[in-house]
């Protein structure tokens, strides 16, 4: 009688929990705790670190079972009921333990003090966690339900992190799917921060809609964008000194000949190009280039002047959007078929 009532039970909390949690995880998790005895269960390494790992969806799973106890009366027996309440509270205070020591050796690591990072060795060894060659910091937009193994996690922070040690590939970032992951470059374990520096970069650059959203983005792949965002008042300058012939024109006027100097810095003068990028006809943009030509006149022609410029264009598109005269330009470029400002 208890084997069916324990089966019923361990199918309504799959069914409560759906795809919430990995299937995998929540079966491991009921199955560890239907076959717990009196006294619970061993807690192994290898079982510490498969609830480091899954601890989000084990705890959804561990809610789930507690609220099945207390409300659904299930017709268990008394006593099956408390031993299972028992193993219920015990393995939440367990993950809570593991991860509050893998939280606070993630906090050393990225910590500004050299005096906690210094500290970072002994807790790790504590932990029993291996420093690795190679650390990078990975931000999210919610709890991960699962980690990479070995990661180090803090998803009660206000902006989710995990720091993934020896990195390989960019396959493992698979884990982290229902979630917006950005993650930081790969560095040595006391260069961790500045991951972490680089990737709440990136998480600002795509608020900003600077560079596109994605399920995972690489930092890596967008260094030109931190360069501006680092250099916001130099680019302002920059800004200011090289579009100043612009400054005068009406707003709409202005945003025109952003798109089109962007356009046409993007096709290497190849008006065919701009029209076709633009969706303009040809003459149109013959005419606006020769406005420009006539604006700018031979600054046009040289090579660091429109460096200048196209830095100029983009970083204020991304920093300063819709402020002081700087028109929305992101939006504009990226309906026009132009790559990704950042690039």
């Amino acid at each position: 009688m208890s084997a069916d009532l324990l089966a019923n039970l361990r199918q309504e909390v799959l069914t409560a929990v759906g795809r919430e949690a990995p299937c995998g995880v929540a079966e491991q998790v009921l199955a560890d705790l239907l076959a717990a005895g009196p006294d619970g269960f061993d807690w192994t390494a290898t079982r510490r670190e498969f609830y480091a790992r899954h601890a989000t969806a084990a705890r959804l799973v561990l809610r789930t079972l507690w609220r099945q106890l207390r409300v659904s009366g299930t017709g268990l027996p008394r006593e099956t009921v408390w031993q299972l309440g028992d193993a219920v509270l015990a393995m939440d205070e367990e993950i809570t333990e593991t991860t509050a020591r893998a939280r606070r050796l993630l906090g050393q690591l990225l910590s500004d003090r050299e005096v906690e990072r210094r500290a970072a060795a002994g807790t790790a060894r504590q932990l029993g966690w291996r420093l690795p060659d190679s650390v990078c910091v990975v931000v999210l937009d919610g709890p991960p339900a699962e980690l990479p193994e070995g990661a180090l996690a803090d998803p009660a922070h206000p902006v989710p992190r995990v720091l993934v040690p020896e990195p390989r590939g960019r396959d493992w970032t698979s884990c982290f799917r229902g979630r917006r992951a950005i993650v930081g470059p790969a560095v040595p374990p006391g260069a961790a921060p500045r991951s972490l520096e680089q990737a709440l970069e990136i998480r600002q650059l795509i608020g900003s809609r600077f560079i596109a959203e994605a399920p995972v983005v690489f930092a890596e792949d967008h260094l030109r964008a931190i360069l501006l965002l680092r250099n916001r008042g130099l680019v302002r300058q920059l800004g200011d000194r090289r579009l100043a012939p612009l400054k005068d024109l009406e707003p709409k006027k202005r945003a025109r000949a952003w798109a089109t100097l962007l356009a046409w810095l993007h096709a290497r003068g190849n008006l065919a190009e701009v029209a076709e990028m633009l969706g303009l006809h040809p003459q149109t943009v013959r005419y606006r280039m020769k406005e420009l030509q006539r604006l700018f006149g031979a600054d046009l022609d040289d090579p660091g002047f429109r460096l200048d410029l196209e830095l100029a264009l983009r970083g204020l598109a991304a920093l300063y959007a819709g402020q002081d005269g700087v028109p929305p330009l992101a939006a504009v470029v990226r309906e026009r078929g132009l790559s990704d400002l950042a690039e």
